[in-house]
């Protein structure tokens, strides 16, 4: 006859393994849900943002625009002046939404688009925490100021 400890040994170590087999399988589907979020919001603020520059780009001096902003939720959108620190990748002024306000936050996790033509008078934060308006105002000598309405 086989002893307890014989019969048990086997049916535990199945146990373990099981369980580890179901950690490391919720690890990876956390790991795949956390990519698509990631990857859906870096989708709304290249749209956000092309909308932003289409509207920049058609505003002559002294007149003004209103774009919806919607997404993505909690990150915010950020222009840089040419003379200030910003991120690497913007070679003049820049508009960027990005998840923090930093330079940092945009060159790691965010989206710039550089203007040609025109100009920021500093840096602007504005957070994205619902659905609001932007205005949009060109000013003589190409300078864009961007102020949340409503």
């Amino acid at each position: 006859m086989k002893s307890k400890r014989a019969i048990l040994m086997p049916e535990v170590l199945k146990i373990i393994l099981a369980v580890l087999g179901i950690v490391a399988l919720l690890y990876l589907a956390f790991s795949m849900y956390g990519l698509f979020t990631k990857k859906a919001k870096l989708e709304q603020a290249r749209g956000t943002l092309d909308e932003i520059t289409a509207k920049i780009d058609s505003l002559k001096d002294g007149e003004s625009g209103k774009v919806i902003v919607l997404s993505p939720k909690d990150w915010t959108l950020v222009s840089f002046a040419a003379n200030a620190p910003k991120p690497k990748f913007c070679l003049s002024d820049c508009i960027c939404i990005c998840d923090g306000t930093d330079v940092e936050d945009c060159q790691s996790a965010g989206l710039c688009r550089s203007l040609t033509g025109k100009s920021f008078s500093g840096k602007t934060s504005i957070e994205i925490d619902k659905i609001f308006d932007l205005m949009i105002r060109q000013e003589q000598g190409g300078k864009v100021t961007l102020t949340r309405t409503k």
